[in-house]
């Protein structure tokens, strides 16, 4: 289990899980200069409510306060189904070599690290991602209310603080989602 908020700012992190799955939760702190973290997995990634968030939510003075995370997983994402809001860019890609089945999957509806949740569970709580998913296979299960509920079940708020906050810094191995990427403007 990893506290996020535990991690030093601006130096990358490197976990190959005993078990095959990481649980990652918590708060970046806030404060000038901002906390940048940026954590690479091998191996799946588990969060459990209540997420994962940044302390604070802006406005922001400068580009130099505003937080950053880039969690990069060389296998799948699972959110559990009572989390309901997480901050930060989450990457997923399959193991090098191998096909989607073995990686590259985020999953916003589990109920614990393997298991995925009962579709009542789901309809529960809304999600909502200050940041962006990339991956193979972006899987959004939640059907928060019932059919005549106009609130939507997943949230996308995608502005320049996303990656205002700090670049992704180089792994030691090539992760081939980032590398292969058309360029960014």
């Amino acid at each position: 289990s990893l506290d996020i908020g535990s991690l030093v700012s601006n130096q990358p992190v490197y976990y190959t899980p005993a078990g095959g799955t990481l649980t990652i939760s918590g708060t970046i702190p806030s404060g000038t200069p901002a906390t940048h973290l940026t954590v690479f997995v091998n191996g799946n990634v588990y969060i459990p409510a209540p997420g994962i968030t940044f302390a604070s939510e802006g406005p922001w003075l400068s580009v130099t306060a505003i937080p950053s995370l880039n969690l990069v997983v060389e296998g799948n994402i699972y959110i559990n189904s009572s989390v309901s809001k997480l901050d930060g860019n989450y990457i997923a890609q399959p193991l090098p070599g191998t096909s989607s089945a073995l990686g590259g999957i985020i999953n916003d509806c589990y109920s614990s690290a393997t298991i995925q949740a009962d579709p009542v569970t789901c309809a529960l709580s809304a999600l909502t991602v200050n940041g962006s998913f990339t991956a193979y296979g972006i899987q959004l299960d939640r059907n928060f209310g019932s059919l005549g509920n106009k609130e939507p079940a997943e949230i996308f708020n995608y502005g320049p603080g996303t990656w205002l906050g700090g670049p992704i810094t180089s792994s030691p191995e090539p992760f081939n989602a980032v590398n292969n990427s058309p360029p960014i403007l």
